[in-house]
């Protein structure tokens, strides 16, 4: 018996727009620019973001990429409050996945994901929240996935923290004050590591470890 060897991709959601926009008397805040790591809402779950991969990867690839992928496709891990998710595939098809994940530009929101519509929207549309998907690992393993998540997990609350600490001390991002051009610099270089797509090839032979 043939062993199917699977790989796994954790999948980062971001928000590049505000669900609603600013009031003019909203003034902007330094954790504003937390706001496209926003949480997603509890309607989105792991047998939709399933489906809608798998639509995409039809409409991309047509037939040939939904037979391709078959049912190796399954999401193997969500949290919401993170926006991040990990997908199991397929080695042979993981490009497929991969690209399907990155086309995908919005997610329906509403009661039940798309149960309500939004205003001068019409019969048989529903409301969407335009995302960006980006896939920051590939692994052999789903637990090098779940160790990436955590690590950027808590770096995104590293900055949430220094972001509070500097407004309450009146510190504004980007003025030249406190670390200048140093902190931007070191900043710049930190967004390019945690941006960069990590690839782990794990031994064909190492057992999955959810169990297949």
């Amino acid at each position: 018996m043939v062993r199917v060897k699977h790989r796994y991709l954790l999948v980062q959601i971001l928000y590049p727009s505000s669900p609603t926009p600013p009031s003019k008397n909203t003034k902007p805040t330094p954790l504003d620019t937390l706001a496209i790591h926003g949480p997603t809402a509890d309607t989105i779950n792991a047998g939709l973001l399933s489906r809608l991969i798998r639509e995409k990867i039809e409409d991309l690839f047509g037939d040939y990429g939904a037979g391709a992928v078959g049912s190796s496709l399954s999401i193997k891990y969500l949290s919401n409050a993170t926006s991040t998710f990990i997908v199991r595939c397929a080695r042979a098809v993981i490009r497929l996945v991969w690209a399907a994940c990155t086309f995908i530009g919005a997610l329906p929101v509403g009661d039940r994901a798309g149960g309500k519509r939004g205003p001068g929207q019409g019969l048989g549309t529903r409301a969407e929240r335009e995302v960006v998907m980006q896939v920051v690992r590939v692994s052999g393993t789903i637990r090098k996935c779940e160790e990436e998540a955590i690590r950027r997990a808590r770096g995104l609350m590293g900055r949430v923290r220094g972001l509070e600490v500097m407004r309450e001390a009146g510190i504004t991002m980007g003025t030249g004050g406190v670390g200048g051009e140093e902190d931007r610099q070191d900043g710049a270089e930190d967004e390019e590591e945690e941006d960069a797509v990590m690839v782990d090839d794990d031994e064909d032979g190492e057992a999955d470890d959810d169990g297949d």
